[in-house]
């Protein structure tokens, strides 16, 4: 009844489109999150509103510790969008970056991931999302990525297109 209440109060804003559940969650919240999905299907549904959107953000390709938190040794990346993908999420989102510090360089990993996520689209019957590097200032990217260049962004756009992407977010 509180997750109906406050979708009610929710959808009196035009902008409202949906819930973006966690960005990069662990693998020890997914039953959680499962739950969470769960719940609000079932109130889109008592409310009408089967268009409003579901959508967690991955991690991108890194070690068992940080997907599960240093619960899962046995987990990795495939099993973690694997699981993510079958909670019936609406949009598969994922961010990474392509551009390191050294002026360039792409990741050796990021045209591969992009195949291996368009494969889990198709799989799964889920548009991708994925993110464009753009600044830096943070201190995410100060140690590891640059601030892109006009062109390095469009590549970074194409790419992703390329791959089947359906959305593309950026931080300012």
């Amino acid at each position: 009844e509180e997750v109906k209440a406050k979708m009610e109060e929710l959808l009196q804003n035009p902008g409202f489109g949906g819930v973006y559940y966690r960005d990069e969650p662990t693998s020890n919240l997914f039953p959680m999150l499962d739950q969470a999905v769960d719940v609000l299907y079932e109130v889109r549904e008592e409310l009408g509103e089967t268009d409003l959107n579901c959508m967690i953000n991955a991690f991108p390709g890194v070690g068992w510790s940080q997907l599960s938190a240093g619960t899962d040794p046995e987990m990795n990346w495939t099993k973690y969008i694997t699981a993510i993908c079958e909670m019936g999420i609406d949009y598969l989102s994922w961010d990474a970056y392509p551009f390191t510090n050294v002026p360039g360089e792409v990741q050796a990993s990021w045209l591969n991931t992009l195949g291996t996520l368009n494969e889990f689209g198709d799989r799964y019957n889920l548009p991708l999302v994925g993110n464009i590097q753009c600044g830096g200032g943070s201190a995410m990217f100060s140690t590891s990525h640059r601030v892109v260049n006009e062109a390095e962004m469009h590549w970074n756009v194409g790419t992703m297109l390329a791959y089947g992407f359906k959305g593309l977010v950026y931080y300012t």
